[in-house]
């Protein structure tokens, strides 16, 4: 993946911004073959999926059948599986490219996984609610900032001044 889009072996946030571009078409297959980028997209059609289930799912609401509210629930789960499966495939990739921290480096506080997560939600609430932004694009504004900081980041990381938490594995 090193190209004009990269810092090392990660992408930079164009070409971050690029797979949702491409997500947004509905056409990620120019990004298949990156674990990293399949799961980005994967995380951000998470979002996506999520932003489409009814704000119906008030258990409280009159309306409300059993069967209803168990097809909701079931839905948000599988889109939090999915999304999990996701990070956690972008944090054992990222454990593989960078291995052990270097002597020095300062632990950021979230996982790659996580930080994506993260790129991905804002970009939905940016982008999805376009519109809703109005002319002082807070939320565009926001996806801005964190893909600063991202850039920032993964910098530090490729020069070793920053490291990646270590992967965590629960027993089974």
């Amino acid at each position: 993946m090193n190209g004009a889009d990269t810092f090392g072996p990660l992408p930079d946030s164009r070409l971050i911004a690029k797979v949702f571009a491409r997500s947004d078409m509905d056409d990620v297959r120019a990004v298949r073959g990156s674990i990293l980028l399949d799961s980005l997209a994967g995380l951000l059609d998470a979002h996506r999926r999520l932003a489409t289930l009814p704000e119906s799912s008030d258990p409280g609401r009159r309306s409300a059948t059993p069967e209803t509210v168990d097809t909701e629930v079931d839905s948000v789960i599988g889109i939090w599986n999915s999304a999990c499966r996701h990070i956690a495939a972008i944090d054992s990739e990222a454990h593989r490219l960078f291995g052990q921290a270097p002597p020095g480096a300062i632990e950021h506080p979230d996982s790659l996984g996580a930080v994506y997560a993260r790129l991905a939600y804002l970009h939905s609430r940016a982008f999805d609610r376009f519109v809703l932004d109005g002319p002082d694009g807070i939320e565009r504004r926001g996806l801005g900032r964190a893909y600063a900081d991202y850039d920032e980041l993964v910098r530090d990381l490729v020069r070793g001044v920053r490291s990646l938490p270590s992967l965590s594995v629960t027993p089974g």
